[in-house]
């Protein structure tokens, strides 16, 4: 079974001799509160003992001093067609960025090397600590179900999402974001702004993050069918880049970025919009000189980059 090495931890499959060292670093009080409580001895050996049989389980140990601090594993979820992400530490060892730092790699062989798409987690809805972890590797809530004897709350991460996964690499830090805005006019040189249901809250021009190997024009026309509905068919012309100190975003998620823009320009084809309601309330042709306050300042700075082109090119 593959192995992992991170700055602090070594990730290998859980043997036999890591048996007692999980027994007594594991079947405490604490790091069991949200476990169904701690066990006898014979018993959380019994279990362990199990889980020999199974393949996706890693023992952690520190690297400086090999002392075992913790499990996690990728295991079949009782809805057997998802995979299962769980993970338990010592708790002498709680609040060192040991999880985070030991479940990174997980995740990313669960992408890379299993090929996988969705992965889940289970936690106890009252287990705090362990919601914010998994909050910050971009899991998100599913549901929650009682099983026993509490309340649990399942997440998942879609492992092809490129935000999420990214996000579950590097957590809330700062990133550049490559991303399109497509300027789409009509006849009476009137630019389409949709008043967007996501932060921010504003009014602003089409479009999104490229896909992880997409092209900037597929990009663009996927962005226009989603938050459209136009099937737009004509080659988008590029007009312009914006980037810079002004395109930095700290989203209410805590998630930091800096986008990288190609703005393009493509004709309005006469279809009937669509808004779906979420990421987009309305959708309303502007003229340029009454374009609305309530606009995101980036994307302000896309358009006076169109019409700038607009002079040059009369």
């Amino acid at each position: 079974m593959k192995q992992f090495t991170t700055p602090r931890l070594s990730l290998k499959a859980f043997k036999q001799e890591d048996i007692l060292e999980a027994v007594e670093a594991l079947n405490t009080n604490e790091a069991r509160k949200y476990l169904g409580g701690i066990r006898e001895d014979i018993a959380a050996s019994e279990a362990y003992h199990e889980m020999l049989d199974k393949s996706g389980i890693w023992s952690i140990r520190l690297i400086d001093s090999d002392v075992f601090i913790g499990i996690v594993s990728l295991t079949d979820y009782h809805e057997a067609h998802y995979t299962e992400l769980s993970y338990v530490f010592s708790d002498k060892h709680w609040g060192k960025g040991y999880a985070y730092e030991a479940v990174v790699p997980i995740i990313e062989y669960a992408k890379e090397q299993l090929r996988l798409d969705v992965i889940v987690a289970q936690t106890q809805s009252a287990n705090y600590p362990s919601i914010r972890l998994l909050e910050k590797l971009n899991f998100h809530k599913k549901h929650e179900l009682m099983r026993f004897d509490n309340m649990q709350s399942v997440y998942e991460l879609h492992l092809n999402d490129y935000i999420a996964y990214l996000r579950a690499r590097v957590g809330n830090a700062a990133v550049n974001l490559t991303g399109v805005n497509v300027l789409i006019t009509n006849h009476k040189h009137q630019i389409l702004l949709q008043k967007r249901g996501e932060y921010p809250l504003k009014w602003g021009l089409i479009g999104g993050i490229v896909e992880l190997g997409e092209t900037l024009e597929a990009a663009c026309l996927r962005e226009a069918y989603e938050e459209t509905g136009l099937t737009l068919t004509d080659q988008p012309t590029l007009i312009g880049t914006t980037s810079g100190k002004d395109c930095y975003m700290h989203l209410p998620n805590g998630h930091k970025a800096y986008f990288i823009t190609a703005g393009f320009h493509i004709n309005y084809n006469g279809e009937p919009l669509s808004v779906d309601g979420k990421e987009t309330k309305e959708l309303v042709f502007f003229d340029f000189d009454n374009l609305p306050v309530e606009l995101v300042k980036s994307h302000r700075n896309m358009i006076d980059v169109y019409l700038s082109k607009c002079i040059e090119l009369h």
